[in-house]
């Protein structure tokens, strides 16, 4: 179900029956350590919100973070970044194929790139299901004129507060079918 906003960008909503998790955020502090070593650098964790229409509006920043983050690790055939954004063995496999075979002629941003969470189906603690569209302006990808392309995705909430992509589901799979990714006992990706 789409609704319209002021900025003509659909909101997504809540599917009939689901409500968005409330949950409190705790600091922690430790002291640096005394040896140094290469780090990544991380967002800080994203903190849940209260409302509902506040919650919506984080799963969308969500969303777009790590469809984009997967997108520029594949256009920059960067392997150690792509790590960051996939959470299964079969959506790094499939983004090594993307890597070997797209030729990307711009970097993919929010310039060419949009992302729509239309839809979330479920929101649990260690999952979250959306229906999304992906749409990419022609020029961007050589030989691919643009379009969109919706799906339902499964993410994965890292500690860190990201989004991991866990696996996608062509639009209008039966429930029965994608809610099983929500409850594999096996993530992760083997290099």
């Amino acid at each position: 179900m789409l609704t319209a906003c002021n900025d003509s960008t659909p909101t997504p909503t809540l599917a009939p029956g689901t409500t968005a998790p409330v949950a409190t955020a705790s600091t922690t502090t430790t002291e640096a350590p005394t040896t140094t070593s290469p780090t990544t650098t991380t967002m800080p964790p994203t903190t849940t919100t209260q409302s509902p229409d506040e919650r919506l509006a984080e799963i969308q920043a969500l969303v777009e973070e790590a469809v984009l983050g997967r997108l520029q690790a594949i256009a920059d055939k960067d392997r150690e970044a792509l790590l960051h954004w996939i959470g299964s063995q079969s959506l790094y496999d499939d983004a090594i194929t993307a890597m070997d075979r797209a030729v990307y002629l711009e970097r993919p941003s929010r310039d060419n790139f949009t992302i729509v969470v239309d839809e979330v189906f479920l929101d649990r603690l260690d999952c979250v299901v959306t229906l999304d569209t992906v749409t990419v302006r022609g020029g961007v990808i050589e030989g691919f004129p643009g379009g969109s392309s919706t799906t339902i995705a499964i993410w994965w909430p890292a500690e860190d507060g990201r989004f991991t992509h866990g696996a996608v589901w062509q639009d209008g799979t039966p429930q029965s079918q994608w809610i099983e990714e929500c409850d594999i006992a096996l993530r992760g990706v083997t290099p």
